[in-house]
């Protein structure tokens, strides 16, 4: 999957983000910098260099900014957060029962640690655990193998895999009329 990453301290020239108005702001400069001919992207938002960051920029330039980049098959990742804006990004995640894939990367960009931010609910993480210990897995192929401990059919399967991928941690691969998921990375 190729990987796109972005400075957001160079893209805001402040390390300071604050105020829901800036964040939509930076949130359409993001839109405008995605290579919408890459396919399949690995979108890091960097956050190298910025000391604060405010709950309602945080909401512009990931919770309502992931919907639209999963609609064009990227993939948001945020990177390098210091611990303030860490704290701020998940009390937001929290307060919108809401998580976000996080972690660091190298000099080059390449994820080296990603973990789960925020409220993920136990069903979702249990699935996402699953999927991550396979590999790959579809809901059919679930529900076969969990029918005895989890009482549920393929259909509430499909709708946790569906959730995950909608929040960028699973990636969908198309098998003719059906799906397979596949964690975007590995995470701890």
């Amino acid at each position: 999957m190729k990987r796109q990453v972005i400075s957001i301290l160079e893209l805001s020239r402040d390390p300071v983000l604050a105020g829901r108005d800036e964040g939509e702001a930076m949130r359409g400069r993001l839109m405008q910098r995605l290579d919408a001919q890459a396919g399949a992207v690995l979108f890091v938002l960097d956050f190298a260099g910025i000391t604060v960051a405010t709950a309602s920029y945080l909401d512009e330039i990931t919770l309502k900014l992931r919907p639209v980049l999963r609609k064009r098959t990227a993939f948001p990742f945020i990177a390098n957060l210091a611990k303030r804006v860490a704290e701020e990004f998940e009390s937001l995640l929290t307060r919108a029962n809401e998580s976000f894939l996080v972690g660091e990367t190298d000099a080059a960009g390449a994820v080296v640690d990603a973990r789960i931010l925020g409220v993920l609910e136990s069903k979702l993480r249990e699935t996402y655990d699953l999927v991550k210990s396979k590999n790959e897995a579809g809901a059919t192929e679930l529900h076969e193998e969990f029918v005895s401990t989890d009482k549920v059919g393929p259909t509430a399967w499909n709708n946790r895999l569906n959730t995950l991928a909608d929040k960028g941690f699973l990636q969908e691969i198309p098998i003719g009329r059906a799906k397979k998921y596949r964690p975007l990375m590995e995470t701890r």
